[in-house]
């Protein structure tokens, strides 16, 4: 039985074939022992081994993918050629023994000149295009948010973990609150999910533990922390002026988790039990198995910014405080030190 009186269903699935590109929109999805068999196959990566993101360049939301036959073909504005991709490993490709993203590192297998010549061209920077190799996947267990927190699951290339679900309703709540200060509202594309749900409140997910969306089990990992890509208009890879929604998620959304630098939380990672493979579809339901007892994050109502930051970041303000004093003792130190050479 649901622990939510509401009836939620799946009512969006999106994969991203290559890291950082725009999504393929799914009625239906299959799931592999890693992610959904599609999502975050590929990514482009630079001389150092270090993926690249919207973060580096946001031209990448502009590649768009399809899907022809064993391929995948992948095309941008402004750029008549179009480069296709193999789904499966050649014979001939070569292995890529580190790409590195987000502490987390994994191997993978070079797509070739060709591709790395085309990406070259459309992000003005020198780069090369990486398959996913299953024998080297990342892991949650080699770094990052995931090996804090004892897991040790195994993904492709996404950022921390495997599936990335949205709350319609926490998407609605964010836009009341960005109309409320002035600002324009966004779209869930922002959040770059895989499984949108619709029917639970607003904010619900932070307290979801165990999922089942039709026949598969989904098992919470962590909250999404939040970085500049929400800022950026996935139709035009465009900047928000302002940085919105980022800057007012840190306002409303605060997390009260010091490991995370301060950013702000918005949708839920999972992993589907066992890696067990499957397939979900658009109206399947999703039923709450388990509520989490420890949500690292809290929604704010209007005028209440300043008293979670008092509650929330009450460990900040005194590591500020710590970190003050100690640097004024040093400096002390050193004007005595000085002050003993030269008398």
């Amino acid at each position: 039985a649901s622990l939510t009186e509401a009836v939620m269903e799946v009512v969006g699935i999106r994969v991203y074939p290559l890291k950082s590109g725009g999504p393929l929109l799914l009625d239906s999805a299959e799931l592999d022992a890693f992610s959904f068999s599609l999502d975050r196959r590929f990514c482009v990566v630079d001389v150092n081994g270090k993926m690249v993101t919207q973060r580096e360049s946001v031209k990448l939301a502009l590649i768009l993918p399809r899907i022809e036959g064993a391929n995948l073909v992948l095309t941008t504005r402004g750029v008549t050629e179009e480069l296709t991709l193999p789904l499966k490993p050649r014979p001939d490709m070569e292995h890529i023994d580190k790409v590195s993203h987000d502490g987390i590192d994994s191997g993978a297998l070079d797509c070739g000149h060709a591709a790395a010549r085309w990406m070259t061209n459309v992000l003005g920077r020198k780069v090369k295009v990486a398959m996913f190799d299953p024998s080297t996947a990342r892991s949650q267990a080699n770094g990052g948010f995931g090996a804090r927190e004892g897991l040790k699951t195994n993904f492709a290339f996404g950022d921390q973990a495997p599936f990335l679900i949205v709350n319609t309703a926490s998407v609605d709540q964010l836009n009341r609150d960005l109309k409320a200060q002035g600002h324009n509202e966004v779209d869930d594309k922002r959040f770059r999910p895989n499984i949108i749900v619709s029917g639970a409140k607003p904010w619900d997910e932070d307290n979801w533990e165990t999922l089942r969306i039709g026949d598969l089990v989904f098992v919470r990992q962590f909250p999404c922390g939040r970085c500049m890509v929400p800022t950026i208009n996935q139709d035009t890879a465009v900047l928000t002026p302002g940085y919105q929604p980022t800057k007012i998620l840190k306002q409303i959304r605060p997390s009260i988790d010091p490991d995370v630098g301060g950013s702000p939380f918005f949708g839920l990672y999972v992993a589907h039990k066992d890696g067990r493979p499957g397939k979900i579809s658009v109206g399947d339901e999703v039923v709450v198995l388990t509520k989490s007892a420890h949500p690292l994050t809290k929604h704010l109502g209007p005028g209440q910014e300043g008293k979670d930051r008092r509650q929330c970041g009450g460990e900040l303000e005194i590591n500020v405080f710590a970190v003050s004093v100690a640097l004024t003792v040093a400096a002390a130190w050193l004007v005595y030190r000085w002050s003993r050479r030269h008398a």
